[in-house]
């Protein structure tokens, strides 16, 4: 596995699926998001340089759709204070892209005791066995 984390992580789901399809076709990619921002929108000449398909009718690419879409598990980390999963259900876009891919949302707190975060991570890693 590959895991991707968040925004800072979320150009390498197309890169691995695309670029490098050979070299990983027996490896999954897990994008895991803690929160939706601007952050997510890449400039699309860094698709260019990169020799990566995107829709040229746009400045901006959004790797938030691009990164669920070249992912093989996709987990977001719902807590109060990012309200991620009423996010997903107001968005056509990330909506249609999850049910092409396995996905999970995670009910999360910052303030979750080391016990309680270990649960989490645990029953993540159950889902990707």
């Amino acid at each position: 596995y590959i895991i991707c984390n968040n925004w800072q992580m979320s150009m390498l789901p197309i890169i691995f699926k695309t670029l490098y399809k050979k070299e990983f076709k027996k490896t999954k990619v897990v994008f895991m998001i803690h929160e939706i921002n601007d952050f997510y929108n890449f400039e699309s000449s860094i698709y260019e340089k990169l020799n990566l398909e995107y829709n040229k009718k746009h400045k901006l690419q959004n790797n938030l759709i691009s990164g669920i879409q070249n992912s093989d598990y996709v987990f977001f980390f719902n807590n109060n204070d990012s309200d991620l999963s009423n996010y997903i259900n107001k968005n056509k876009e990330i909506k249609k892209s999850l049910s092409k891919v396995k996905h999970k949302i995670i009910d999360y707190s910052p303030s979750l005791d080391n016990s309680e975060r270990i649960k989490v991570y645990n029953d993540i890693l159950k889902i990707l066995k």
